[in-house]
């Protein structure tokens, strides 16, 4: 029937999360990859519309998750699956204002997060073994184009995070020493955050004007990507981008600087 037709996930579901989240780039890729992960599990499973998911199914979908592995090898974590569950919240809310279920099996499940690891913050050789790395893929390219040498350097010293180290110039007062980062805030939308400008980066700032850019470094598509890729020729695997974050943070708590001024310069 006609109804029936309505209710299929494929008939509303993936325009859901485009009008919803509609300007929030990253959060609307995030929700549709999740989505893509239980489409695929739906399928399987010949859950073809909301009222057909129940509180069992979703136990299954997160063993199911937890069983299913990464491109690197490794197995998808429990957090991971716990995150996806939440995106089906969503979709089981808005699939009861339509009335197309009575309930949502993703609410209330008394399932708990695996803690996080605690990341370890880099090494003095650790940074060298990256930076001579980077400057062996870079050295020879205009600073305009050295977007990973920039990015590592910015992160080292500012304790952003990737995405972050995209700064326009017009963001970076050197008379001030401060800079403005668009940092993560509520909801998808960005927040913006000014903080010291570390005086170490003042010389790659004045070569980046120099050289007429606009931008601090221009970030590619899968640049978190060609990072993680790095590392693991480097022998690095163990270490994360986000490890850059940890070890700014750590220098600060070793210089006895307060904890509210350390979150207040990485934007925490």
């Amino acid at each position: 029937s006609t109804g029936r037709r309505l209710e299929r996930w494929s008939a509303w579901v993936p325009q859901f999360f485009v009008s919803r989240y509609r300007g929030t780039t990253r959060t609307l890729q995030r929700y549709l990859g999740a989505w893509r992960k239980w489409v695929e599990f739906l399928a399987e499973h010949r859950v073809t519309a909301p009222a057909q998911l129940d509180y069992n199914g979703v136990l299954a979908f997160v063993a199911w998750r937890e069983g299913s592995v990464r491109h690197c090898g490794k197995n998808v974590g429990r957090n991971t699956a716990l995150c996806d569950v939440k995106v089906m919240s969503l979709v089981m809310r808005e699939a009861m204002r339509r009335g197309f279920a009575l309930g949502n099996p993703c609410e209330r499940l008394g399932l708990r997060r695996d803690p996080p690891k605690e990341k370890a913050p880099l090494t003095a050789e650790e940074i060298a073994k990256i930076r001579a790395a980077v400057a062996t893929r870079e050295a020879h390219l205009p600073i305009g184009q050295r977007w990973m040498t920039v990015s590592f350097e910015i992160a080292l010293h500012q304790g952003c995070r990737l995405s972050e180290t995209a700064v326009p110039l017009t963001a970076i007062d050197e008379a001030r020493r401060e800079i403005i980062f668009l940092g993560k805030g509520r909801n998808g939308q960005k927040r913006e955050l000014v903080t010291q400008l570390h005086p170490a980066l003042l010389p790659l700032v004045a070569e980046l004007r120099a050289a007429g850019c606009t931008h601090t470094c221009v970030l590619p598509r899968m640049a978190a990507k060609e990072w993680w890729a790095l590392r693991q020729e480097l022998g690095l695997g163990h270490t994360t981008f986000h490890a850059t974050r940890v070890t700014v943070i750590t220098e600060l708590s070793r210089r006895g600087i307060s904890e509210q001024q350390a979150m207040r310069y990485v934007g925490h």
